[in-house]
């Protein structure tokens, strides 16, 4: 079973594990957190089953579709546990089993390194899916369907529909908003226009697609760090 008490420290007998979060504390017995590892991984397994092109699934998703009434802090104590031990692999957002891969094809790995110096050139404001068919020559509709593989794959995210962004630019925006919360105690929409060089509407979507992922969280006008250790930006130095 689980507690919900502060300051508990002083009183749990061997074995039980507290979790702390801003407002409250959590106290599991061993059982129930063996419990809930079980679940999350054989509900992680079903899942690389049922999708097996796709390389994994975020945290704020993964709590929400496997262990919806456990609080956040615990969901994340839960998730750093195992990645620690090394039961669960986390690859950017995605958080996935260690024995779970996924592959290309030929053509289609071809076909992705061809385009991968164009998203690369303007890492922070990305070519559409139109403007890489275009370049390339290819039939829209065959590169949004590769692009989407490569997301579901963990080799490019999707920030909005038709723009995908390199796990390279995804990161250094990460530790972007990281420095920018240390500098000025919240991440704000101007902050990130001026240091990534990005018109407003591109921001709003940079930092929508890092509320939806669960790497920050919106409070009114601003945006907070809520997992900083997902695209490893506390362990970075500021970002350009």
């Amino acid at each position: 079973c689980s507690w919900n008490l502060a300051n508990l420290a002083d009183y749990l007998p061997d074995g039980v594990r507290k979790v702390d979060s801003a407002r409250q504390s959590h106290a599991f017995d061993a059982q129930h957190w063996q419990s809930l590892e079980t679940r999350l991984l054989s509900q992680l397994a079903d899942y690389h089953l049922r999708f097996p092109d796709e390389l994994g699934i975020d945290a704020g998703r993964a709590r929400r579709m496997f262990l919806t009434r456990l609080p956040e802090a615990a969901f994340t104590a839960l998730v750093q546990h195992l990645l620690q031990e090394g039961r669960l692999v986390r690859n950017g957002a995605w958080l996935h089993l260690p024995d779970h891969t996924v592959t290309l094809s030929a053509q289609e790995q071809a076909l992705y390194e061809r385009m991968l110096p164009w998203l690369l050139e303007e890492a922070y404001d990305p070519p559409w899916v139109r403007d890489l068919a275009r370049r390339s020559g290819i039939d829209e509709l065959r590169v949004r369907q590769l692009m989407i593989k490569l997301a579901r794959q963990g080799k490019l995210y999707q920030v909005v529909r038709d723009l995908f962004y390199t796990p390279e630019a995804v990161t250094n925006l990460s530790a972007i908003l990281c420095d920018l919360e240390t500098q000025h105690g919240a991440v704000r929409a101007a902050d990130v226009r001026d240091r990534c060089g990005v018109g407003r509407k591109r921001t709003v979507q940079i930092l929508e697609f890092f509320d939806r992922v669960g790497y920050t969280r919106r409070t009114g006008e601003t945006h907070r760090i809520r997992s900083a250790e997902m695209f490893g930006a506390g362990e970075r130095g500021p970002a350009a």
